[in-house]
């Protein structure tokens, strides 16, 4: 089952990654935020809203020039005082220049005003009108002619009604030859058509709002359209509750700053604004940007790329989990196949090798009607393929997904004695000295096959290695709760770059096999992976005295109850 389980934990390691991925990238999202927010703030205060007034400054600019242009020069190169004679004699003659200079000029309308005779042509009527100070209408012309100092220019803002358009009139001053002030010649515009260029301009939350001479809104432009309405200029039939709506004290609190250009806070929104009086402070105006819906589409950004983020999180993570469970399913069913074969295949080599083992048995109980030096010969190869054997079963018990371990109380000294009986022949048959200490009379709770087989393979290989006149040592004591049991030789040991590959499965050392024997490369692993099944701490000491060959110690627990 470690293929499941390997997949199982490399997709659990993808989805912490995908989540940190997740979490590193939201919080880099919120960081963008601010400082996007920050950004913008400065962007709106440097770049966007001084833009904005550029803009608006240029249109109206644009817009009225031709006008103020062309009434200079009318005024200018006309001879007015002749003028006014024929307008006197055929008003008609003056109704129609006045139509072709309006229409020349773009504007509305033409009218020309006669000071000494209180008159004024206009073009929609064929005849003077006589100017009544009784009318509010034409009282500015009164108020306007007491001057001292009658200004060159004159722009007035001027409506009948709240309802109807506003007009802006642009009065010039005309001259007769000796420089005196005799009349002036007025162009009628709509604010309709600059209100709509203007309206071209802005984006949501932006505003430029008109002004008459007390600092009322006479005409609102915003993204949501033209507003207007408010107190006129000069006339006193609007309401005192407009003249002190909430608009309007919002544009007051704009004109009470100091500054023609900054920023303050209203009901909590960030506002930028600019004053800018036009014609001589005859219509101030005042453009103003509102942050806040600026700051809206921001975060309205930001929520769209956090639900971008959330769903593509959570089709990453729900595609791993489908994968993690198709490839777990898979690799359970082929796993299952591959245990149930497996243990097939054990049952088989454990019935092989039982079978093998008891013809050996046999084999050396029928060895005494032979020659001595012969009956040793065979027997001592019998114990080498019995060994073998051994290692063979253990191998695949160590692969196996049964238990491994039978744990039992036994008596160590006849195991002791076991092992030494069986390995004395074969070590005398290569000229060596063998020797082992007596056993210690203690039992101990282990699985007694594996134990044997550890000892039998450290054993096994101290007589391989050690030279024909060697020593081969087996020694056991007692420290504390433990059995010490030592098994050394005076071969060659091993080399410092050996220690690192000992326990390597079909692992070839330095060391060679002083009588020709043959090594398959399994003997160490076997044991180093017994000892651990076992939990038996198996160690690796240097030569000592004679004894300048492979020194191993094993540690074995006794069982104090069996005692």
């Amino acid at each position: 089952m470690k293929g499941p389980e390997k997949i199982i934990r490399t997709s659990r390691y993808i989805i912490l990654l995908g989540c940190s991925c997740f979490l590193i990238y939201s919080i880099f999202i919120l960081v963008s935020y601010f400082y996007g927010i920050d950004r913008l703030n400065k962007d709106l205060r440097d770049n966007i809203f001084p833009r904005l007034t550029e803009r608006v400054d240029v249109r109206f600019e644009l817009f009225f020039k031709p006008a103020i242009t062309g009434l200079s020069l009318l005024s200018e190169t006309l001879d007015w005082p002749v003028v006014m004679r024929n307008a006197a004699s055929d008003p008609g003659w003056l109704k129609s220049n006045m139509k072709a200079w309006a229409g020349e000029l773009d504007i509305n309308s033409v009218g020309v005003s006669d000071r000494y005779r209180k008159i004024v042509w206009d073009y929609w009527s064929d005849k003077p009108i006589i100017i009544d100070p009784a009318l509010p209408r034409d009282r500015w012309f009164f108020d306007f002619w007491k001057r001292s100092n009658i200004p060159d220019w004159t722009f007035t803002l001027y409506s009948e009604n709240l309802k109807e358009d506003y007009q802006l009139y642009i009065d010039r001053l005309i001259h007769d030859k000796n420089g005196r002030p005799i009349g002036s010649i007025a162009g009628q515009i709509s604010l309709s058509r600059l209100s709509s260029q203007l309206l071209e301009l802005i984006k949501e939350g932006e505003r430029i709002i008109f002004l008459d001479d007390k600092g009322n809104a006479v005409i609102d432009i915003s993204s949501r359209g033209i507003v207007r309405g408010a107190r006129l200029f000069g006339l006193d039939n609007s309401s005192e509750e407009n003249s002190q709506s909430d608009e309007n004290l919002f544009i007051k609190r704009i004109l009470a700053q100091s500054e023609d250009y900054g920023y303050l806070k209203e009901d909590g929104r960030n506002i930028y604004y600019k004053r800018t009086s036009f014609f001589n402070g005859s219509m101030p105006i005042i453009t103003v940007m509102d942050t806040r819906y600026h700051m809206q589409h921001e975060r309205s950004m930001l929520i769209k790329e956090l639900m971008v983020l959330f769903v593509s999180f959570i089709l990453f993570i729900g595609g791993a989990l489908m994968i993690m469970m198709l490839f777990t399913q898979r690799l359970k069913s082929l796993a299952i196949k591959l245990e149930i074969d497996k243990s097939k295949f054990e049952d088989l080599l454990f019935i092989v090798t039982h079978g093998f083992s008891n013809e050996i048995l046999l084999l050396q109980k029928n060895l005494a009607g032979l020659p001595n030096k012969i009956s040793t010969d065979i027997y001592l190869r019998l114990c080498e393929m019995s060994l073998m054997i051994q290692n063979s079963v253990n191998a695949a018990r160590l692969g196996s997904s049964k238990d491994l371990i039978i744990l039992k109380s036994y008596d160590f000294s006849w195991q002791w004695e076991k092992l030494a009986g069986n390995f004395k022949p074969l070590s005398n048959s290569k000229g060596q000295i063998f020797s082992a200490s007596p056993a210690f009379d203690c039992m101990i709770n282990n699985d007694e096959e594996m134990i044997y087989q550890i000892m039998a393979n450290l054993v096994s290989n101290a007589i391989k290695y050690a030279p024909s006149d060697g020593v081969v040592d087996l020694d056991c004591s007692i420290e504390g709760d433990c059995l010490i049991v030592t098994i050394s030789d005076s071969g060659p040991g091993f080399l410092p770059e050996d220690r690192e590959n000992l326990f390597h499965k079909f692992e070839k050392l330095s060391a060679k096999p002083s009588g020709g024997e043959r090594s398959t490369g399994l003997g160490l692993y076997i044991v180093k992976q017994l000892a651990d099944a076992c939990n038996i701490k198996l160690t690796l000491l240097n030569g000592g005295g004679s004894l300048c060959g492979a020194v191993w110690e094993l540690e074995l627990k006794i069982d104090q109850s069996g005692m």
